[in-house]
């Protein structure tokens, strides 16, 4: 089934939302109390159009909180001349052979775990809106930006997991600005990344010596 519209496609469901093809002017919103998952999606209302997923949110307007136990997922293909920002509780996955593009931003943010499969791919900087400063790629807007453990303050209760990993077998692409990196642990073995900048952070990485922590596997 397909769903479009001439302005915005706002879609909030309590239990699972599971969604096959949105299309919408200037915004879709694919809000879920539990599971959300996005197959097609596409915003063509130039630089501010947004595709949003929210996985495991209690849809708080002011301060939105989410549950670990739930996740989020893209599919197919999904594109925005935008951003597009991908919330939830516990983990993100792009699906093999699915395709993010945006024109402008990526934002991931979760709980638990960012898990980009492989032949998968998560573009942006595509065609910004404003033309990326080299001198300061990482606080540019049209960035691929993958949080893991980034929602921890906005938790219901612990993750499921020992701690929040990014594993990158896909692509991530950034050909003219940046691709930033931030979780407990980052694997990118089988993966590629292509961008003009990359930053990678291991939030408390233990000291040398000490065993490190493999995510339960």
């Amino acid at each position: 089934s397909r769903i479009a519209s001439g302005d915005v496609t706002d879609i909030r469901a309590e239990g699972d939302a599971p969604a096959a093809d949105l299309t919408a002017f200037g915004r879709i919103d694919l809000s879920a109390g539990q599971d959300a998952t996005l197959g097609n999606g596409a915003v063509t209302g130039g630089s501010l159009a947004v595709i949003q997923i929210d996985a495991g949110s209690d849809n708080n307007p002011s301060f939105p909180l989410y549950d670990p136990q739930y996740n989020a997922a893209i599919t197919g293909t999904v594109t925005s001349t935008g951003n597009v920002r991908v919330f939830a509780g516990g983990n993100a996955a792009f699906r093999s052979g699915s395709s993010t593009s945006a024109d402008n931003r990526v934002e991931v943010q979760t709980g638990d775990d960012i898990i980009v499969e492989s032949g998968a791919t998560i573009s942006a900087g595509v065609n910004p809106g404003t033309a990326p400063n080299p001198s300061d790629p990482f606080n540019d807007q049209a960035i691929v930006n993958l949080n893991a453990g980034g929602l921890g303050p906005s938790l219901l209760s612990p993750i499921l997991t020992p701690i929040s990993s990014i594993i990158v077998a896909g692509t991530l692409e950034a050909t003219n600005t940046a691709v930033v990196l931030n979780a407990d642990a980052i694997d990118g073995l089988g993966g590629a990344i292509n961008a003009s900048s990359i930053s990678a952070d291991v939030n408390n990485a233990p000291p040398n010596g000490v065993v490190q922590s493999d995510d339960a596997g």
